[in-house]
């Protein structure tokens, strides 16, 4: 299974959401609400190229 066009490959992805390699877009200090159970949780969330930014660690930003 490949990648779609213009998302970087999913190993990568995995990499920068779980802080391995460095992210290329950092928002600190945010809010992830979860729209189907309207939560609200502190969170930092990172971005790898131009995909969709992914919640998780950006200690390697």
């Amino acid at each position: 299974m490949g990648s779609a066009a213009g998302q970087p490959p999913i190993p990568e992805l995995v990499a920068a959401g779980a802080a391995r390699v460095p992210a290329t877009a950092v928002v600190r200090g945010g809010r992830l609400v979860n729209v189907v159970s309207s939560e609200v949780y502190p969170a930092d969330v990172a971005a790898m190229d131009t995909f969709d930014p992914v919640p998780g660690p950006a200690a390697a930003a």
